[in-house]
């Protein structure tokens, strides 16, 4: 190992205790030199250490007043979404979450949907809006996901997605009757919650799909490409039809066995924006 790579490999060791304490919100990181020198390391790394998506990760209990204060710190086309503003008050309510907000922000692939989502899985429990809660769970980890497949999130990913999963999507689970109905308990299947991965094999596998997608022109190289097609893959919940077809195209002694599971012409459009038409009646159930 090189001279510098050893002195950053300690450093990082070193280091490493505050940026846990940061992710447990036990403090914030200010000290204006150590964050430039993980920025040095690991271009990006201070916008996610000043993001207020900590606001929400060390108050996991907030009220719904901390709650729709960190939401209007949000940039002003996300707020449209979350917020009707009265014109002639110039006051701010709240929307109901609907299905295709929640949509709308995971598809953003960004620090900003995360955060709000978390945001809104705090405020279905405090307003017992059941199908959004479990919505907001599953959007999260998708979302998560996709954002840790890349740096600088990824050097940070296993404390972030503990943290995530212990306060948040865990939580309440199984569902405490003061969450749930009629149809909670006759329909239990539709109200599972994701179940943790080891975080650096599953974020391997995305890496994995999104070369044999490049490989095959599915999509480009840029990163809003790749995030891009994760998310379809995700929101469909067919990302193993999707790489199994890719992989049986890939690889020659596996498609003169078997037809591949998904023609590529069909993977292509998925991808390109007409995905909706190959979406199950019922997707939205709020």
């Amino acid at each position: 190992m090189k001279q510098d790579d050893q002195s950053n490999a300690d450093w990082w060791e070193k280091s490493s205790g505050r940026l846990y304490k940061n992710s447990n919100g036990k403090t914030k990181v200010r000290d204006v030199k150590f964050i430039n020198k993980i920025e040095d390391l690991l271009p990006g790394t201070k916008k996610i250490l000043s993001h207020p998506v900590w606001n929400i990760l060390s108050n996991p209990e907030a009220s719904l007043f901390e709650l729709y204060s960190y939401m209007r710190a949000f940039p002003i086309d996300m707020q449209t979404k979350l917020f009707k503003v009265e014109k002639e008050t110039n006051n701010y309510q709240r929307i109901k979450i609907k299905s295709i907000t929640v949509d709308y922000l995971s598809k953003r692939n960004n620090l900003d949907a995360l955060a709000c989502l978390l945001m809104m899985i705090r405020e279905a429990e405090i307003t017992k809006q059941i199908d959004a809660y479990i919505s907001c769970k599953w959007r999260v980890h998708h979302l998560f996901c996709r954002l840790a497949t890349f740096q600088p999130l990824k050097s940070m990913a296993n404390i972030i997605y503990d943290l995530i999963f212990d306060h948040f999507i865990y939580k309440n689970d199984p569902l405490p009757k003061s969450l749930s109905n009629v149809i909670v308990e006759n329909r239990p299947h539709i109200y599972q919650i994701p179940q943790k991965y080891p975080i650096p094999k599953f974020l391997n596998e995305n890496l994995e799909i999104i070369s044999l997608a490049i490989e095959h022109h599915v999509i480009g190289d840029s990163l809003e490409e790749k995030l891009e097609f994760l998310f379809w893959i995700d929101f469909e919940f067919q990302r193993k039809d999707i790489f199994h077809a890719l992989l049986s195209i890939s690889l020659p002694h596996l498609s003169a066995k078997e037809t591949p599971l998904m023609p590529l012409t069909e993977i292509k459009e998925r991808i390109s924006g007409n995905s909706r038409k190959y979406l199950p009646s019922g997707k939205y159930f709020f």
